[in-house]
């Protein structure tokens, strides 16, 4: 038959169902062997007593006997002859007196025994009746008892059919995201890739052959400004929304705490390892729910909350995050932080036996320092604020201008499952480590995701947090094109004081080379050769100046026209 027949009836084969009636047919066999012992034992019964000639002939001896006793009357010879005839008929000699066979000679009546005769056949061939419907009922059972090895079949063909729909539906869902185009109209992609491109080709080509000391913090720099370029030009709403991340440790509860927040089972909660792909959550006014994955190239897909439940860091074998770059989901639950994006981040930690990888922990932290506010979630089962947690936000704080005020909240999650004694020993321990280590903090509160119950914080609240992300101004796009101009500013710079020190030492080796006098020609050569290499100093200090000078013009021009391309788009995408 056809798979679509074949799959169909594999859906709706339901094996409890089949094994019910596999045990009503065992209850039946077992009905009908009792009945079949009973017919049986009744037929032998019965058949044991019937010799139907030799009770025919008992009758007409009987009734012989009964006409010569009417006409000879009492007399020794009748006595003899039925005393005769009846032990000649039963093959014994009557074992009663006389009168009382004189009595029951009397009483005989043919008709009454021949009625007995007749009923003693309608029952055995009821019995007889009884017995063939009892063994026609115990061969069903047993053809039906045949059928267990075909539901076992069965069943493994539907597991089968599950599976293979399972995976005919992650083929589709992997096809989709690896075809998926970019947006339609999302022109800031090919700026973007642009700017990525001029960052790990043409820049880190220039920085292998500077000598410039500051490399690493600019090419941090504009790193940055490639991550802002990346959270935006997927969708260009959340440009103008404060990013606060939710980070922590594995099993930290990110993101059952996100989900009791915005008060809907949306993102995944009991997966073991965790998605290692950052997830934007923000509003859109007037808008419906919106799930959609994005590609590595741009292209964005948009899946069920179902999809969205069943993606793990492992799907089916296939490792997501090589095809997936991030999630967006835009929800009408988060109406009331309209200036607000959460990233729910990786979690930068494995469980114990999971192999963790450089990727994760670098995924994790791109994504927290992308962010200009931060929740953190600490396990509250573990009883302190790990020196990794320490280091982790410390270096989001140093990626923040300090006027920028308070910017990380502490959560300690799962506080239900201590007693009120432990849960405040926990808070002051937190607050005691944070203070230790000179870390701000907005508040630290203790909560529970499950239960959706705050149980007391120091500091100022949660809602009010929320409400300082909320209203505090965003920063502009606009900002990453200073970001850019700033680091070419100081590579400028850099360069115009070498020049500088450079011609000033050369000036120097140039007078010293007019006071020598010829008789010293091994100091005259080795000053022309200081002064042959000032010079390539000075030509190699201008050359890098000028290509930077053409690098930054493409850097502008890319990060410029992203820009532009964010603005037009903001009420599109």
């Amino acid at each position: 038959m056809p798979w679509e027949r074949a799959a169909t009836l594999l859906r709706g084969f339901d094996r409890g169902h089949q094994e019910e009636r596999l045990r009503d047919l065992a209850a039946a066999l077992s009905a009908a062997r009792c009945a079949l012992g009973d017919a049986q034992q009744r037929v032998h019964a019965t058949a044991a007593g019937c010799d139907e000639k030799l009770e025919r002939e008992l009758l007409d001896v009987a009734d012989a006997c009964k006409t010569a006793a009417a006409r000879m009357g009492p007399t020794v010879r009748l006595v003899s002859a039925v005393c005769a005839a009846i032990g000649f008929a039963l093959g014994r000699k009557p074992a009663v007196p006389w009168p009382q066979a004189q009595q029951r000679l009397r009483d005989f009546d043919r008709q009454e025994h021949e009625a007995k005769l007749r009923r003693r056949d309608e029952g055995l061939a009821a019995a007889r009746s009884s017995h063939t419907r009892a063994a026609d009922k115990v061969d069903a059972a047993h053809r039906a008892f045949d059928k267990i090895d075909l539901l076992n079949v069965v069943e493994a063909g539907q597991a089968a059919a599950e599976r293979a729909q399972e995976y005919e539906t992650v083929t589709q869902l992997v096809g989709r995201i690896t075809a998926a185009d970019c947006l339609p109209g999302n022109a800031s992609d090919a700026r973007y890739k642009d700017f990525r491109r001029l960052l790990n080709g043409e820049y880190q080509q220039l920085a292998l052959e500077d000598h410039y000391r500051e490399e690493a913090h600019d090419f941090a720099t504009l790193e940055a400004v490639l991550d802002r370029m990346a959270s935006v030009r997927l969708a260009p709403r959340i440009a103008s929304r404060n990013l606060c991340a939710v980070a922590g440790g594995f099993s930290s509860g990110k993101s059952s705490f996100i989900n009791a927040l915005i008060g809907d089972d949306l993102l995944p909660t009991h997966i073991t390892p965790t998605t290692s792909i950052p997830t934007f959550i923000f509003n859109i006014k007037d808008a419906g729910q919106r799930i959609t994955l994005f590609n590595h190239t741009g292209g964005g897909v948009e899946i069920e909350p179902e999809t969205l439940q069943q993606m793990t860091h492992d799907f089916h074998r296939i490792e997501l995050r090589r095809l997936v770059e991030r999630v967006s989901i835009y929800t009408p639950k988060l109406e009331a932080w309209r200036n607000v994006a959460l990233i729910d981040t990786p979690g930068y930690t494995n469980p114990d036996g999971a192999e963790r990888t450089f990727s994760d922990e670098a995924v994790a932290l791109r994504s927290i320092w992308r962010s200009r506010y931060l929740i953190w979630l600490v396990d509250c089962e573990r009883g302190t604020l790990p020196d990794q947690d320490v280091g982790l936000i410390k270096g989001f704080l140093q990626q923040r201008a300090p006027t920028d005020g308070e910017a990380v909240y502490l959560v300690l999650n799962k506080a239900d499952k201590k007693p009120p004694s432990v849960r405040e020993a926990i808070l002051n321990q937190v607050v005691e480590t944070c203070s230790k280590h000179d870390i701000p903090y907005f508040g630290v509160a203790l909560y529970s995701a499950h239960k959706d119950d705050w149980y007391g914080c120091v500091g100022q609240s949660f809602d009010d947090f929320l409400k300082a992300v909320d209203g505090a101004e965003a920063v502009t796009i606009e900002a990453l094109e200073d970001d850019v101009e700033a680091v070419f500013a100081r590579y400028a710079k850099h360069h115009t004081d070498e020049q500088k020190r450079l011609t000033a030492a050369l000036g120097l080796m140039n007078r010293l080379s007019l006071a020598l006098e010829d008789d010293q020609p091994n100091l005259v050569r080795s000053l022309k050769e200081h002064q042959g290499a000032l010079k390539k100093a000075i030509d190699d200090d201008k050359r890098w100046a000028q290509r930077a000078v053409a690098l930054r013009g493409k850097f502008l021009y890319a990060v410029r026209g992203f820009i532009t391309e964010v603005e037009a788009m903001r009420d599109v995408l």
